[in-house]
């Protein structure tokens, strides 16, 4: 059974072409700060935010 957070498919990071790996952010958002885990590129660091938090 595959968690919420595991994607079935791996997420690929467009620009670099790996996959993506999670770890911690920190989202910024009406002068707060948030840090969270989500799926990010180890090469980039570009951050995949998911349809529920944009």
């Amino acid at each position: 059974m595959s968690g919420e957070n595991s994607p079935e498919k791996s997420i690929i990071c467009a620009k670099c072409n790996v996959p993506l790996t999670l770890g911690k952010v920190t989202l910024s958002y009406l002068d707060n700060s948030f840090p969270v885990e989500l799926y990010k590129c180890p090469q980039c660091s570009l951050v995949f935010i998911p349809e529920e938090l944009a």
